[in-house]
């Protein structure tokens, strides 16, 4: 398999700072395969994504690490209806792995271990198998993701290429309904995608019926593959053994992307984040979604703002009897005002300074609860600091607005009854 990085290249990304895993073909990360095989609860059968066992990370919950290339991982939700009645049906069974398009891709598999993931949905789940079986299935992904036209006498048809170990090199087997085909006439197949294109002539060598059906192409079900072209597993390998020419890098903390670029950039790799890919109608639905978290941010903001005001002003009746008294001794208007935002600015920066300290502890991991963790992953200097001068300004308009209050009234009244 052709890889448009050389192995080096994909060395020196491993070597790089916050790298998790690498994801050489990332077709794989975006095509689901069946897994699927016969019980006595009859037919089991997982949708399953695709990853190499090399990127495998955690404990098994059932069974053990594979040993050879044909034993594989299977990583499922513990409420998937076959893992939950059939489990003994599982682990330590052949399986065979197919595609969407009714190709069995690889048989014989067998699942050794198992673990529970609750986060995936029950319809979906993983498999982890070795590189070998990567290199196998990689035509089959590759055919999924691209375009096959078949031309015969200058004549398109409409069918599906499917591999068959009984039909020679070089040579195809189609249905005699195709036209005017006979024996010994070529036809061509052409394979695009967005990257490459390859093009291939083979020769007819049979046709066949539902009657000889099986015994050209090795296939039972004539009802379901009729339409379909049959040429040698070897020469389909080579038709849609099409080079690699993207891959995936995923890292251990999102907030690192930008330098991971620009690492990236230095050792000559171009990179984009996924974002940068995202399609029109995802974006404009990003957008959407944006603008509403804004304004129920902004409500959010203005409703917390009230709340904090009237129950600033409730806390600060308690205080009229220490402000009257004050007021007294000489305190003017100006004296008690700045007297009253000195008192608010001290618990506030207090308050502050605690919510900072715990931030940091989270944010270093010297305290750690995942949830918290994660959440202020996403709070910066910034918007702490943005919030603070609110404060500011609520505290200063605090202070202004109950010295007023304050000396509406004589000081006798204010020290026996509440102003505010």
């Amino acid at each position: 398999m052709e890889h448009h990085l050389p192995g080096e290249d994909y060395n020196k990304i491993k070597e790089l700072s916050n790298i998790d895993y690498i994801v050489e073909n990332d077709l794989f990360l975006d095509c689901n395969v069946n897994l699927y095989r016969s019980s006595v609860y009859g037919e089991i059968d997982f949708d399953c994504s695709i990853q190499k066992i090399d990127n495998f990370k955690g404990t098994l919950d059932i069974g053990r690490m594979p040993e050879s290339d044909d034993e594989i991982i299977l990583q499922a939700n513990q409420n998937n209806r076959f893992v939950k009645t059939a489990i003994e049906q599982i682990i330590d069974k052949r399986f065979t792995i197919g595609n969407n398009l009714g190709d069995d891709v690889i048989k014989n598999i067998k699942v050794v271990g198992i673990i529970f993931n609750e986060k995936v949905d029950e319809n979906y789940s993983k498999i982890y198998v070795s590189d070998s079986k990567i290199e196998e299935l990689t035509p089959f992904i590759n055919k999924i993701y691209s375009n096959t036209y078949v031309l015969q006498n200058d004549n398109y048809i409409d069918a599906e290429i499917h591999p068959s170990e009984n039909v020679e090199k070089g040579t195809a087997v189609v249905n005699e309904s195709f036209g005017e085909v006979t024996n010994g006439e070529d036809l061509e197949l052409k394979i695009t995608n967005i990257y490459s294109n390859n093009e291939t002539n083979f020769n007819i060598a049979n046709t066949f019926s539902i009657n000889n059906f099986q015994n050209y192409t090795g296939y039972s079900l004539y009802q379901f593959f009729s339409s379909g072209i049959f040429i040698n597993k070897e020469d389909y390998d080579n038709l849609y053994n099409l080079p690699i020419y993207q891959s995936s890098v995923f890292i251990k903390n999102v907030e690192d992307i930008d330098k991971i670029i620009s690492e990236l950039e230095t050792i000559g790799i171009n990179s984009k984040r996924i974002t940068d890919y995202k399609i029109n109608s995802i974006k404009m639905n990003e957008q959407v979604l944006k603008i509403v978290k804004v304004l129920v941010t902004i409500a959010l903001i203005i409703i917390l703002l009230f709340i904090s005001y009237f129950v600033i002003k409730i806390i600060l009746k308690s205080r009229n009897t220490y402000y009257a008294i004050l007021r007294m001794l000489g305190a003017n208007y100006k004296t008690e005002k700045w007297i009253l935002f000195v008192e608010l600015l001290l618990v506030l920066s207090l308050a502050y300074l605690a919510v900072f300290i715990i931030i940091y502890l989270f944010k270093t991991n010297i305290i750690t609860i995942k949830y918290i963790s994660n959440l202020v992953k996403f709070i910066n200097i910034k918007e702490f600091a943005f919030v603070y001068i609110i404060d500011l300004l609520i505290a200063g308009y605090i202070s202004i607005k109950i010295s007023k209050n304050m000396f509406k009234k004589t000081a006798i009244n204010t020290f026996n009854e509440e102003v505010l």
